[in-house]
């Protein structure tokens, strides 16, 4: 294996940047370390190396970190030029945050309750950096992405059961993406749906062919962070065109709100930001940035918690941009004098209010630039390129996902091309049935919107995992993560278990259904939606405490930068394929 090559994340073929963070970093070919010579029975036939040939190795190695320690300090010293040079994982992920999903989720906000589900959006990206950062450490110390982690400590069906389920979110993840794709065709050259949907694998299969050659997963990072930029770019002029009441916009932000009827929208926006595929994302992504040494490790960790911050503080202004054009132009600032017509109640909701002039439901991700005070002059251009660009870069974002999460929980690694094909049916398959047979911008966004609660509904099933195992001490011995931030990532998942729960009742699910008016229209059936209900609550409950109270059985992976992390439990042949060739 050469110098600096990654393996074990599918097919990809992605080459380290290492010696970006350091010039001092070591080798990461086993066989080089110490120039220790190796017998052939050191080597099996799979890739593998015993674990005496471990232990030799380690010891080697530990004795060059401590040379390396002990000449270049213990603290790590942030380096401009170095930090640009690591940026990339941090950018691939941030993009689910401001994919097409997110724009629906924001435009729904925006158009049925204002600015008042700003703080929302908000808090939901604060909780983002957090997860963003656990992930970092986490890729970085255990040197192993999320799906592989979870298939080593836990059994056997709950590993196959998780697979499946991730493998579905990443699926429905990618819907949206397709459908923002077909919307920019139809704005810009009258495509009907169906033929944007399909068209969207051919452009997403030319952007996964800079994956073959040199370097190309650093020119992906690249090609991401320009669309995302001219996305932000394109919608904050649009902003500064058409404006905002200022004086809502804080008060939105600031101060928390829950209008009738908003607790559905609300779910979708956090499964919007916080993605659960975003995860398995940037665990293995940080995988092409990881140096040996604890001083560049360090480095490296500081530049991962730094890196996502620029690219949360963007998604967050694009989220805010999209909201507040929807706020300002598509409901009035204030209630209509002598109104009494108040259905959603936002007229009674106190200083966030507003009275629509239509149906928010009839402003689609499609037309909601109809709405701009430049649609006449440019608007329908600049919203048809911010979906391109969203959708494009969450969509390669979603297949590179993808073979994170098979090659880890499966251990099935199968070429880029496969992966990114099937995936891609599966995905176009759906939305191309519905974009043919309904043909209207509703039923899609209806789909979308569907979409963005499952993920809210899935986000705690993949997040609490994680935080186990970055608090396991047999994983990360020193470098796991705080109690303080253990106790804050744990309490958010639990609180947001059951605020997903309480939505099952919500007039949105099976709310509708029950009540004394509708058991005095139809009893069985109100009896049978309570029943429903409650069966569906319990379930969820039973799978997310389930992660809570079963801790994870964690063996120290052998490839780890310090000796300490060294333990007993390492009694197995050590897969450097498998793992990743990290040590």
């Amino acid at each position: 294996m050469g110098d600096g090559e990654i393996a074990g994340v599918g097919s990809l073929n992605i080459q380290s940047d290492s010696n970006a963070v350091g010039e001092s970093s070591l080798s990461t070919d086993i066989s080089d370390v110490g120039n220790a010579p190796m017998t052939p029975g050191d080597v099996e036939k799979n890739g593998s190396i015993t674990m005496d040939a471990s232990m030799k190795a380690s010891s080697l190695n530990a004795e060059k970190l401590e040379a390396l320690d002990a000449t270049q300090g213990d603290k790590a010293r942030f380096n401009f030029r170095e930090f640009v040079k690591y940026t990339g994982p941090g950018w691939l992920a941030v993009v689910a945050y401001i994919d097409p999903g997110n724009m629906y989720a924001d435009i729904t906000a925006g158009s049925s309750y204002a600015y008042s589900q700003l703080w929302v959006v908000f808090w939901a990206t604060v909780i983002s950096w957090l997860a963003l950062t656990i992930c970092s450490k986490f890729g970085i110390y255990a040197r192993q992405h999320l799906a592989r982690a979870f298939r080593e400590s836990y059994p056997k069906w709950v590993n196959i059961s998780m697979w499946i389920f991730i493998e579905m979110v990443v699926i429905a993840t990618d819907i949206p993406e397709v459908i923002g794709f077909a919307y920019a065709c139809n704005i810009f050259f009258g495509w009907p749906f169906y033929a944007g949907v399909l068209a969207s694998f051919v452009t997403t299969m030319l952007f996964l062919m800079v994956l073959n050659i040199n370097r190309g997963f650093r020119i992906l990072e690249v090609m991401v962070l320009l669309l995302v930029g001219a996305m932000c770019i394109l919608l904050l002029v649009e902003l500064f065109i058409n404006g905002a009441n200022v004086k809502q916009l804080f008060f939105g932000w600031a101060v928390p709100t829950v209008w009738s009827g908003s607790v559905f929208n609300m779910i979708g926006i956090i499964g919007a930001v916080v993605m659960p595929h975003n995860l398995f994302l940037l665990t293995g992504a940080v995988q092409t940035r990881i140096p040996r040494g604890r001083t560049e490790t360090r480095k490296v960790f500081l530049y991962s918690k730094l890196e996502p911050i620029i690219p949360l503080c963007i998604s967050w202004i694009v989220n805010l941009s999209i909201i507040t054009l929807a706020a300002k132009n598509v409901f009035p600032e204030t209630c209509p004098s002598g109104e009494t017509s108040d259905p959603k109640g936002q007229c009674a909701a106190g200083p966030v209010i507003n009275d629509p002039v239509l149906d928010p439901n009839s402003v689609t991700l499609l037309d909601f630039c109809q709405y701009f005070d430049s649609s006449t002059s440019g608007g329908c251009t600049v919203w048809g390129l911010a979906l391109i660009a969203a959708a494009q870069a969450s969509a390669m974002t979603t297949t590179f996902t993808g073979s994170f999460v098979m090659d880890g929980f499966i251990e099935m690694k199968i070429p880029v091309w496969t992966r990114s094909i099937g995936t891609r049916c599966i995905a176009i398959l759906p939305a191309v049935i519905i974009a043919a047979v309904l043909d209207t911008p509703e039923s899609l966004d209806y789909v979308i919107g569907i979409v963005n609660v499952i993920l809210g509904l899935a986000l705690p099933i993949a997040l609490i995992p994680l935080i186990q195992l970055a608090y396991s001490r047999s994983k990360m011995g020193k470098y796991r993560i705080s109690k303080i931030l253990y106790w804050v990532a744990m309490l958010f998942n639990i609180f947001l278990v059951f605020f997903n729960s309480a939505s099952f009742y919500t007039d949105s699910v099976f709310g509708q259904y029950m009540g004394a008016d509708q058991a005095a229209s139809n009893f069985v059936w109100a009896v049978q939606a309570n029943i429903l209900a409650d069966i569906i609550t319990v379930v969820y409950i039973t799978i997310n405490f389930y992660f809570v109270f079963r801790l994870p059985t964690t063996t120290t992976c052998a490839a780890l930068a310090d000796e300490e992390y060294k333990t007993e439990a390492d009694t197995e042949p050590i897969d450097l394929g498998a793992i990743g060739a990290m040590t």
